[in-house]
């Protein structure tokens, strides 16, 4: 089995062999095809969930935040082809980290659903359409005896139980966790200030009593000066 380079993946799709529904060559690299985002993206942070990106243009995955985003284009494999997914470095050197089944098996048909995270110190723009991931194709010296038959095969769209496992979900995400321990400092930091400022009225108590008798004695001496 090894790794099919340009050439070899052009004539698979000019004979139909390997299918590559909405297919554009500017995406064919020497050896893999890069595949773009498609309308849906899902983000496990509360109050984001299923959006289309098409209509706003770009997704934005915060820092910490973990999403599922589905390819524009969709695939048809043959028996005697895999697939392997992963993330173009244009995306990984910013802290984005894919976290999907890297293998595409041989026979599954469908787009493709992307599992991504951001552990970078900056949130990340994806655009509509932007090549995200990249996908190299394998040919496999002997055919499968069967192609793929999972609950992914087929799909059209973000797989709706995808969905509800993290809606039903009840743990702290990454995200929420950076903004607790954010949270968190700051309030330690506004502490600090004022046990400082604190310190700095007890040093001063003595300074001003010192001072308030001075000139109490002072009045009183010059009220009732000695005889």
């Amino acid at each position: 089995m090894g790794i099919m380079s340009d050439v070899e993946i052009t004539h698979s799709l000019e004979s139909k062999e390997l299918i590559i529904h909405e297919f554009d060559k500017e995406f064919l690299n020497p050896a893999s095809y890069d595949a773009r985002a498609g309308k849906q993206i899902f983000k496990t942070r509360p109050g984001r969930g299923l959006t289309d990106i098409s209509e706003k243009g770009v997704a934005i995955i915060e820092i910490g935040e973990f999403a599922i985003i589905s390819t524009h284009e969709s695939f048809e494999l043959p028996k005697n082809i895999a697939g392997k997914i992963g993330l173009r470095s244009h995306y990984a050197r910013k802290g984005i980290i894919i976290l999907s089944g890297p293998q595409v098996d041989p026979g599954f048909k469908g787009i493709l659903t992307v599992g991504i995270y951001n552990v970078g110190p900056k949130d990340v723009a994806i655009p509509y359409l932007e090549p995200f991931c990249t996908i190299e194709f394998y040919k496999l010296t002997v055919p499968a005896t069967k192609g793929y038959t999972g609950e992914y095969q087929n799909q059209i769209k973000i797989p709706s139980k995808d969905i509800e496992y993290f809606v039903e979900g009840k743990g702290a995400t990454l995200a929420e966790v950076i903004q607790s321990v954010s949270g968190l400092s700051n309030s330690v930091n506004r502490l600090e200030n004022t046990v400082n400022a604190l310190k700095l009225s007890l040093w001063a108590i003595p300074v001003i009593t010192t001072v308030v008798v001075t000139i109490v004695v002072a009045v009183l001496l010059w009220v009732f000066p000695r005889a």
